[in-house]
C-alpha cells in the first residue's frame, strides 16, 4: 500500500476482472472479484497511536463462503493475477459467461432475474454501501476543468453575471472581452467579439437565434430559453412559461448542461422561491440534482449540498464540498472553510491547502480586461 496518488502508473485490471490473489502460506492463491480500483482505507499506523490514510491498487471480493473483502497490496503476479475461472452467480452459485452485473452496484453477478431476486435480502446492505461508496467517490473527487473563454483562453468566471452567451455561434464569451469589444466598436456598428455575427437587437431576432441553437442541440441555448420562460413576467419578449422551462431544462440537462441540473435542483429546493407549475419541492431529488450538478462541475452546486449537510449536521461533509468550491475560486465557500477551521471541522494542513488553492484560482481568473469590465461595467445578453 502506498499514501500518495502522485504518479500513479495504469493498472492491468478493471472493475468486474476475476483474479487469483496470494493469500500466504497459510490460505494460497483464492479467487475473487475486482470491485474498486484506486482503494484508500484508514489503517492503524506502525506505531498504534493514529490511523493513516493509505492507497492500494485493488480491492478484492472473495469468493469463499463469507465473500470477504481484501485490498492487494500491489499490482503484480506474486501479490494478483489473471483468474482462469468463471465468474458465480451469487445466486445459485453456478458458472458461466452469461451473467449479469447487479444494475446498482456491479460486484455480484446473476444467471436469472429470478436469482437476482432471491438473493436480493442478502445482498441489498452491501449493495447499498457500495452505491453509496461510489457515489462519494464521484462526489468528492476534483471537478473538471471548466470552460475557457474562446477569445482569452482563461477560465470562465464562475459568477454567471460576469458572462455572456452569444446565440449566433452558441460561445460562452467573459465580460471583460464583451465589455472591451464593445469599446473597441464603440464608433461602429456592434457585432460578436467571437464570430463578428452582427448584433440582433432586437427581441424577435435573440428568440429566433436561440431556437436556431436549441435545433442544432445546443445544451446551454436550452437553459437560457428555459430560464427566460420561468421569469416572472416572463422575459418581455416571451410569456411566463414554467412548465415547458422545466421541459427545455431537462432536455439541456440531457445534453449535458450543467445548469440545467442546477435549475431543475432549484426547482424542487424548497425555499428558494423558483415555482414551477406541476413541480413540487422535494428536498432529496433537489439534492440528486445538486449532486449531479456538483460532479459535473457546477462550483456553485457545492454550497447548497454544503446546506443540506450542515442541516444534517454532517459537518465534516459539508466542509468537504465547501473546501472543493474554495479550491475553485468561490469566495463564499473559503468563508465556510474559514468557519468551519475555527470551529475545529477542518485541520490546518486542509485550511492551508485550500488557500493556496483558492489563490492559484483566483489568479487563473484574472486578466486586465476583466479588472476593468467588473470596476466599470457588467456584460449584457447579445
Amino acid at each position: 500500500m502506498s499514501n500518495s496518488t502522485e504518479d500513479q502508473q495504469p493498472l492491468r485490471f478493471k472493475v468486474g476482472d476475476r483474479v487469483d490473489c496470494n493469500m500466504g502460506i497459510m490460505s494460497g492463491w483464492m479467487t475473487g472479484t475486482v470491485i474498486q480500483i484506486r482503494y484508500e482505507d484508514h489503517v492503524l499506523s506502525n506505531d498504534g497511536k493514529k490511523y493513516v490514510k493509505e492507497i492500494g491498487p485493488y480491492q478484492v471480493r472473495l469468493d469463499d463462503q463469507l465473500q470477504n473483502f481484501i485490498y492487494a497490496q500491489w499490482d503484480d503476479d506474486g501479490c494478483i493475477r489473471k483468474s482462469a475461472s468463471l465468474h458465480k452467480c451469487a445466486g445459485c452459485g453456478n458458472c458461466g459467461d452469461g451473467l449479469r452485473y447487479c444494475g446498482a452496484c456491479k460486484m455480484v453477478k446473476y444467471c436469472s432475474g429470478t436469482c437476482q431476486k432471491n438473493h436480493r435480502k442478502l445482498h441489498k446492505a452491501e449493495c447499498k454501501r457500495r452505491v453509496n461508496d461510489i457515489r462519494c467517490g464521484l462526489l468528492f473527487k476534483r471537478p473538471p476543468p471548466p470552460d475557457e473563454c474562446p477569445i482569452c483562453m482563461l477560465r470562465i468566471p464562475i459568477d454567471p453575471r460576469d458572462t455572456t452567451y452569444a446565440p449566433c455561434c452558441g460561445q460562452q464569451i467573459c465580460g471583460g472581452c464583451v465589455f472591451y469589444s464593445q469599446i473597441q466598436n464603440m464608433s461602429h456598428s456592434r457585432s460578436c467579439p467571437f464570430c463578428r455575427a452582427p448584433d440582433g437587437r432586437s427581441d424577435a431576432e435573440f428568440i429566433q437565434r436561440l431556437e436556431q441553437r436549441m435545433e442544432k442541440n445546443d445544451a446551454r441555448a436550452y437553459h437560457i430559453m428555459g430560464t427566460h420562460l420561468s421569469w416572472m413576467n416572463g422575459a418581455g419578449y416571451v410569456p411566463q412559461d414554467t412548465k415547458r422551462a422545466f421541459k427545455l431544462w431537462q432536455r439541456g440537462a440531457e445534453l449535458g448542461s450543467v445548469d440545467c441540473l442546477a435549475s431543475i435542483a432549484m426547482a424542487y429546493t424548497p425555499g428558494l422561491g423558483v415555482t414551477v407549475d406541476g413541480v413540487e419541492e422535494d428536498t432529496e431529488r433537489a439534492k440528486h440534482y445538486w449532486e449531479r450538478a456538483a460532479i459535473a462541475g457546477h462550483v456553485m452546486a457545492r454550497t447548497n449540498l454544503a446546506s443540506f449537510e450542515m442541516q444534517a449536521k454532517h459537518y465534516r461533509r459539508a466542509m468537504q464540498h465547501s473546501m472543493i468550491a474554495a479550491e475553485c475560486g468561490y469566495e463564499p465557500a473559503l468563508n465556510a472553510v474559514k468557519e468551519g477551521y475555527r470551529m475545529g471541522d477542518v485541520t490546518k494542513e486542509e485550511f492551508a491547502n485550500t488557500l493556496r488553492a483558492f489563490k492559484d484560482s483566483c489568479d487563473e481568473l484574472k486578466s486586465e480586461q476583466r479588472d476593468f469590465f467588473v470596476s466599470h461595467g457588467k456584460a449584457s445578453a447579445w
